[in-house]
C-alpha cells in the first residue's frame, strides 16, 4: 500500500517512531512561528559554536572540520513550496522583477505543495527579494555597493558587501548556517537524526518529489533537510576549494569571495541522487545559472 507522499505503509509507522526519537535526543530546540501561507513558518535557529564539515568518510571537499560561531537567525520550516513561490512570482512580475524560469510544482508538476524547482540560483535571490517587499521587509540583495538599488533583474554575482545581513527580510542561509540548520543539534553525526542510514527518514529513493513535510522534523523542527531536493544557499565554492578557505573559529563566515568554477553551493541532497547526499556534510557546486527537477530552495533571515 502506497500513501499519496508515495510512501510505503510500513514505512508511515517507521517515520512517526523515528520522528519521536529525532525530536527527544537532538540538541537544544529551535522556536517555530507559524506562518500564514503554506509551506512557511520561520524556525528560530540558537547562536552559537558547531562544527563544521566532517571527516568521518574522508570526503575531501567537506574538510578540514573546523570551528563556526554564528548568531541566531530563522530558517524556513520547508522548503520554498511552488503554490508560494507562485504568489509572490504573480506579484513580483507586475513590480519592475524578471526572471529566467518561473518554475514548476515538483519534479513532475506533481502539486503546489511539492518544493518548487527549475529555478536558478539568481532567480531564487531575485524571488527572496520580492517576498520582502511584498511583505514590506527590507530587502537583503542589492546591485551596488551602497545597496541602495534593489536586485531585480538580470544576473548579478553579487559579493558580501551588497547584502543587507541584518535586515529583516528573507535571503539565501549561508552554507555554514545551513549546515547547523540541518543538524538540528546533533554534533559530529552523518545525518540530522544519527549516524546510520534509516528508512523512512527522508526522500532519497522514491523517485520523485513528494509534498513538503512528508518526512519527519530534525532536532530544530526542520523538514527536508535531507533529501527531497537540493537547496541553493548562499556561497561561492568547488570540490577543488573544499574548506580551505576557512578560518578556525570564525563567526558568521560568508564562504570564499568567488569560485575558480564559477560555482555556488547547493546542500541537502534529493530524490535523484541517492543516499550518499543527504549526510549533513554533503556538498554539490552547481553555475548559478543551473536548474533541475531536484533543485530548489528555502528562505532565512537575521530577523523574524
Amino acid at each position: 500500500m502506497q500513501t499519496r507522499a508515495g510512501i510505503s505503509a510500513c514505512h508511515v509507522v517507521l517515520i512517526v517512531l523515528a520522528s519521536f526519537l529525532v525530536i527527544t535526543c537532538a540538541g537544544p530546540r529551535a522556536t517555530v512561528f507559524p506562518g500564514e501561507a503554506s509551506g512557511t513558518g520561520l524556525v528560530r535557529v540558537p547562536a552559537g559554536p558547531f562544527r563544521m564539515g566532517d571527516d568521518l568518510d574522508e570526503t575531501r571537499y567537506a574538510m578540514p572540520v573546523h570551528k563556526v560561531e554564528l548568531d541566531r537567525f530563522f530558517i524556513d520550516r520547508h522548503e520554498t513550496t511552488y503554490a508560494l513561490w507562485k504568489e509572490v512570482y504573480d506579484w513580483a512580475v507586475g513590480h519592475d522583477y524578471e526572471f529566467d524560469n518561473p518554475g514548476r510544482n515538483g519534479s513532475a508538476g506533481e502539486g503546489d505543495n511539492h518544493p518548487v524547482v527549475m529555478v536558478s540560483w539568481y532567480d531564487a535571490v531575485k524571488w527572496l527579494n520580492a517576498r520582502s517587499e511584498k511583505e514590506g521587509r527590507t530587502p537583503a540583495y542589492y546591485v551596488d555597493e551602497a545597496r541602495t538599488a534593489v536586485y531585480r533583474k538580470g544576473h548579478a554575482d553579487l559579493a558580501a558587501g551588497q547584502v543587507k545581513w541584518d535586515a529583516n527580510g528573507y535571503r539565501l542561509p549561508t552554507e555554514a548556517e545551513w549546515e547547523k540548520a540541518a543538524r538540528g543539534g546533533l554534533e559530529g553525526r552523518r545525518y540530522p537524526w544519527g549516524d546510520e542510514l534509516l528508512p523512512g527518514m527522508a526522500n532519497h529513493d522514491v523517485g520523485a518529489t513528494v509534498p513538503v513535510g512528508s518526512y519527519p522534523p530534525n532536532g530544530y523542527g526542520l523538514h527536508d533537510m535531507a533529501g527531497n531536493v537540493f537547496e541553493w544557499v548562499w556561497d561561492w565554492g568547488s570540490e577543488q576549494q573544499a574548506y580551505d578557505w576557512a578560518v578556525d573559529g570564525a563567526k558568521n563566515p560568508r564562504g570564499p569571495d568567488a569560485s575558480a568554477k564559477g560555482t555556488r553551493v547547493r546542500r541537502g541532497g534529493g530524490f535523484a541522487y541517492g543516499a550518499q547526499h543527504i549526510k549533513c556534510f554533503a556538498r554539490m557546486f552547481r553555475k548559478p545559472t543551473y536548474t533541475a527537477p531536484y533543485f530548489g530552495f528555502r528562505s532565512a533571515s537575521s530577523r523574524r
